[in-house]
């Protein structure tokens, strides 16, 4: 069985901010209500919180020595999937449990199972999976763990690279997934794109855009959120940018420059004229708000250390 690799990815030190982020007011009638799902280290160990979309009534929902990232709503906003990883990190489970932290379950009991994501009927998972150091995909599974079977095989995965297909995610459709494919660790990533059904493989961005391992689709299904030029290498910031569904139109969201700020895509707002994103560095560590357009930035939860979830909450 594969070791697992940690997806945890965490960023410490200061950074000097080059450009200043905007602060224009926000209020609760003007954004889309609802919670937000964001992962924060506390005591070593990455857990999982809510904040209300005007940055009110932040709590934390997992504790314990396992550690607990790569959450995502079900449709009916009822149920969390998440990544579970043992206090050893010797494995990674997806697990489920209700919207305050209660009614944990493991589904995948055994190696590396993570990042999962409901389908929009939400009576699926879709999730990565490791089975051996040269065995690495996209699978999907019923929500109660049973019946699981593989979407994609990434083939850069072999003798000792270390390529992976992750972050899967599905069309508001339920008829496509995409997913972020590596070549190697921590570098080269491009989006792509497979039928439910684990036919019609396409790449939607080249791999020189090195996306991040987060993205996710507009309500209506007609945009990507992503981010791309990550992780950074101190010459150039990783920016939040949205495309369409089949790859094209690529259009800024923020404009940082200098590798000293960055901003990285988390989700859009229940009805799509939000977007909830991750910022990093220059003290303005946090999840923040922003409309498509980069327009009405504002925090609405402070971070130090911190993970790549951020989940909006579907309006029930």
């Amino acid at each position: 069985m594969s070791k697992v690799r940690p997806r945890f990815l965490v960023f410490a030190g200061a950074l000097v901010l080059a450009i200043a982020v905007p602060t224009l007011g926000l209020s609760a009638s003007s954004a889309a209500s609802g919670l937000v799902l964001y992962s924060q280290e506390v005591g070593g160990k990455v857990q999982l919180f809510t904040v209300r979309s005007d940055g009110t009534g932040r709590t934390q929902i997992t504790r314990g020595p396992a550690q607990a990232g790569r959450g995502e709503w079900s449709p009916n906003g009822r149920l969390i999937a998440f990544e579970r990883t043992a206090p050893d990190e010797s494995r990674a489970a997806v697990a489920t449990m209700n919207a305050d932290g209660t009614g944990v379950r493991e589904l995948t009991p055994t190696g590396y199972q993570g990042d999962p994501s409901f389908t929009p009927d939400g009576r699926w998972i879709v999730y990565t999976r490791d089975l051996a150091p040269s065995d690495n995909g996209i699978w999907v599974m019923k929500a109660d763990g049973s019946s699981s079977r593989r979407l994609s095989r990434n083939p850069f995965m072999r003798n000792g690279n270390c390529g992976c297909d992750e972050d899967a995610t599905v069309s508001p459709d339920g008829k496509r997934v995409t997913f972020v494919r590596s070549t190697a660790s921590e570098r080269q990533h491009a989006l792509f794109s497979v039928g439910i059904d684990g036919r019609g493989l396409k790449k939607l961005t080249p791999y020189e855009l090195d996306i991040d391992a987060e993205h996710d689709w507009s309500p209506d299904g007609t945009r990507i959120v992503l981010t791309m030029h990550a992780p950074p290498d101190g010459t150039r910031s990783a920016n939040v940018v949205t495309i369409r569904s089949n790859g094209s139109d690529l259009r800024w969201v923020t404009r940082f420059k200098g590798g000293t700020l960055h901003a990285w895509a988390g989700s859009y707002s229940p009805n799509g004229a939000w977007l909830a994103v991750r910022i990093q560095g220059g003290g303005k560590d946090g999840v923040y708000v922003v409309r498509p357009d980069g327009t009405g930035l504002r925090r609405i939860a402070t971070l130090g250390l911190s993970s790549s979830t951020i989940d909006w909450r579907p309006t029930r």
